[in-house]
């Protein structure tokens, strides 16, 4: 099998195909198996034990004819082949931007992207710890023509003037790019949009 192997800062990208219009025969569970086994042979010093597996994203890659006669139950979704992704974390924290992802049908793996590195704790002169609240009030202020919501966290209900959260998480980021990953916390918004507030600085970015 050919590969074709790109490499960047963004990672590693291999290539070994295209995805065809037809219905596979494997199941998600032999995807995602596949999916480990080529990690370990394909990325020099990457091991698939580097990420985990309780962080894994499955989705279907589905297609379907479509009748231009207007008759839609004639068309008819199929698996063509499975987007498998295991995202990084450290001391079961994500790190953002760290993950392992490969698109995998019936002949094997048919692309993937890995970008890796490994990590160690380094001694920090920050010492405040910005709370949840404080990180919703940062991103008040970033966000221009927010509106009331109440978002709710750890069975805690909270009140804030921001636009709407759809969900909060906690994840390592480089956010002055300079090889430093500290605490942030992720804000999604129900508009699609993506924020992070660095938990030690207050600094808000957009991760859009």
């Amino acid at each position: 099998m050919d590969v074709t192997v790109l490499s960047d800062d963004s990672g590693t990208t291999t290539l070994s195909g295209e995805v065809k219009d037809q219905s596979v025969e494997i199941t998600a569970d032999e995807a995602e198996n596949k999916s480990a086994e080529w990690l370990n042979e394909a990325f020099e010093g990457v091991d698939f034990t580097d990420f985990n597996i309780g962080d894994l994203e499955l989705r279907e890659i589905v297609a379907a004819e479509v009748d231009l006669d207007g008759n839609s139950q004639n068309e008819v979704e199929e698996t063509v082949a499975y987007d498998v992704t295991y995202n990084y974390t450290f001391e079961g924290i994500p790190v953002k931007g760290d993950f392992y992802s490969a698109i995998v049908d019936d002949t094997g793996v048919v692309s993937s992207l890995v970008n890796h590195n490994e990590y160690e704790i380094i001694p920090s002169q920050r010492s405040a710890q910005l709370s949840l609240e404080d990180a919703l009030k940062a991103l008040e202020n970033e966000v221009k023509d927010s509106e009331v919501l109440r978002t709710e966290t750890r069975g805690a209900s909270m009140e804030a003037v921001i636009p709407d959260v759809s969900d909060v998480d906690v994840a390592f980021c480089d956010s002055d790019n300079d090889g430093i990953f500290e605490s942030s916390y992720i804000f999604e918004l129900t508009d699609g949009n993506s924020y992070q507030v660095n938990s030690l600085t207050g600094e808000c970015l957009s991760n859009d």
